[in-house]
């Protein structure tokens, strides 16, 4: 819950700092800091185990969180209209104020639009990771080798990851627009699918997640977020971290009690749910080919 969090709150913060013109070009540069932390802090407490030993290590995670919170109070002062926005949300939560967030998804079709995208994402994407998980139990017996294949994936993922948010997530972004990287997503998602309803393979489903998590991490969530830039203050800290947390594992959650019901209640097999899956990712597909229409909009409304 604190990593949900907290990652909301971080871009919530960088939607403050940039205009949606500034998140198109950077915002793939500055997830690949995420995504290099995730291979350098695997590396680092490798490193430094033998050094201050395992437990010293909740001592170093403190240091870094402590440089990262000082980090986002330089940030907030730097912030243009950061005053501004100070005094917007001093306000003390109330229980209405802490439902607000959800009240403005349901209410406002842009926010909804974010919602339902989110929602399709997780429940496709947890598909794959639980038929990964099962098709990893039957196929690889030994333990050890089970760690060596996840990690290697793991592994692969994230290099690739890097590259594309480094060199083309920002060039994708300005050069075709948020939808055009927004697609990405659900078109790989689409042929995975239909990959795997031919071939319901291990190492099939494992280059499918690859594929996938590359294209959400270094084109999806970058082109979503850039959508935020649009919304006024209060949206972003109420609305956005709903979509962020709730709605986000709230997919996870339904897609897992979906499998279990098409699979074990009704008798569905696996193959039989990924061709049903299709067309909701074409709906998901279809979904994203709008959302420059509606930043656009949203934009020109807030310069009027």
């Amino acid at each position: 819950m604190f990593n949900l969090f907290v990652v909301s709150l971080f871009w919530i913060l960088m939607s403050d700092l940039y205009d949606s013109a500034q998140a198109k070009r950077l915002y793939g540069f500055i997830a690949a800091g995420g995504t290099t932390g995730a291979v350098l802090g695997p590396l680092a407490a490798n490193g430094l185990v033998p050094v201050v030993g395992q437990d010293n290590l909740l001592l170093v995670a403190a240091l870094v969180f402590a440089l990262a919170a000082v980090l986002s109070v330089w940030l907030r002062r730097v912030a243009v209209d950061g005053a501004a926005h100070d005094n917007a949300i001093e306000a003390p939560p109330t229980l209405r104020t802490l439902l607000s967030g959800a009240e403005r998804v349901v209410r406002d079709s842009y926010l909804l639009r974010i919602a339902i995208y989110v929602l399709i994402a997780n429940l496709l994407s947890t598909f794959f990771y639980l038929e990964q998980s099962r098709l990893a139990g039957e196929t690889i017996a030994d333990a050890g080798e089970r760690v060596q294949f996840f990690a290697e994936r793991d592994l692969i993922t994230s290099v690739l990851t890097v590259l594309v948010q480094v060199f083309l997530t920002g060039r994708i972004m300005e050069r075709f627009g948020v939808s055009a990287a927004a697609a990405v997503l659900p078109a790989v998602t689409i042929a995975g699918l239909a990959l795997y309803a031919a071939l319901p393979d291990l190492y099939i489903v494992a280059g499918i997640m690859v594929a996938e998590r590359v294209a959400a991490f270094a084109l999806s969530n970058p082109a979503l977020k850039v959508l935020y830039t649009a919304v006024d203050v209060d949206e972003r800290y109420k609305a956005q971290n709903f979509v962020d947390t709730v709605v986000y594992r709230g997919g996870d959650a339904l897609s897992g009690a979906l499998l279990n019901g098409l699979t074990k209640s009704a008798g569905f097999s696996f193959v039989s749910v990924a061709l049903i899956s299709i067309p909701v990712a074409g709906l998901w597909l279809a979904l994203s080919a709008r959302f420059d229409r509606a930043l656009n909009a949203r934009v020109a409304e807030h310069v009027r």
